[in-house]
């Protein structure tokens, strides 16, 4: 079918949507200037790529059933004159199937759990679904603290030269022109690169004779706490893993068995 340049659908932000258990019911703004035969409903999952289409007639509005459960489909109507002749594309809007009707907000990056090595450049980046709402923008937060915002797609930001510790970060979406939604929050770790990679202890006896062995190495690695009696013969008492600045510690609570007794560490892995 021929698609003509002119604006038969005049549907910027016309077309909206709201998610039942069912499928998702789709409405939009009725072609007023110019006579036309129906509408199509186009569809898919991936933004501008529409692999289904429904024959909506002249009605404007339409359901599409038969959707899987908590997936984004994106949208777009197009209206068509008794010639043949269609129009271009509306708008596009995405809805999560079965969902609350509302905007969900997805952080993508950072992953939770990751590691970075200082001076890090962490890429932030967040999903939107509209569930046919607007998006006003998208913010993304280091606690209460705004590391910055986009106001359209791609919501992607780069958040440099960041020091080692621990971090969590979220990404909140503002629709509708004042409303809120958050995303979940992702929790990673900025390592300390300390020359030489070796563990600096420090010890201390408490007053009911453990032995607390505190040391400084590379964030987020993993250490094995070793001790001697004779300094010859070494025994692996446990594990620790440091945090993002580099520090871990260990309790010794046998070490009142002992006359003497010295300790170290041994790094297993990064």
């Amino acid at each position: 079918m021929a698609h003509c340049s002119g604006p038969l659908l005049t549907a910027t932000r016309g077309v909206f949507g709201v998610a039942q258990p069912s499928g998702i019911t789709l409405g939009w703004d009725a072609v007023t200037n110019a006579p036309i035969a129906g509408y199509r409903l186009y569809w898919g999952i991936a933004p501008h790529t529409y692999t289904q289409v429904v024959q909506a007639g002249p009605s404007p509005s339409a359901t599409v059933s038969g959707l899987s459960n908590g997936v984004m489909y994106y949208f777009a109507v197009t209206a068509y004159n008794t010639n043949g002749v269609e129009s271009g594309f509306s708008s596009e809007i995405s809805i999560t199937s079965g969902g609350t009707n509302l905007p969900v907000i997805t952080l993508t990056s950072p992953t939770n759990n990751s590691v970075f090595t200082e001076p890090a450049d962490i890429s932030l980046a967040a999903n939107v679904s509209s569930n046919a709402h607007v998006i006003d923008k998208v913010q993304f937060y280091l606690g209460t603290t705004l590391l910055g915002q986009r106001t359209a797609p791609p919501y992607t930001l780069t958040w440099s030269n960041v020091v080692a510790g621990n971090y969590n970060i979220l990404a909140q979406a503002t629709y509708d022109g004042s409303k809120t939604v958050d995303s979940g929050t992702a929790s990673f770790i900025v390592a300390s690169l300390r020359p030489g990679g070796g563990a600096v202890l420090q010890l201390r006896m408490t007053t009911d004779g453990r032995a607390q062995i505190s040391g400084t190495g590379q964030a987020a690695a993993s250490y094995e706490v070793l001790a001697s009696d004779d300094l010859r013969t070494w025994i692996v008492l446990g594990s620790a893993t440091a945090d993002g600045g580099g520090h871990f510690s260990f309790t010794d609570s046998t070490a009142t068995s002992f006359s003497r007794r010295s300790y170290r560490a041994r790094e297993t892995a990064r």
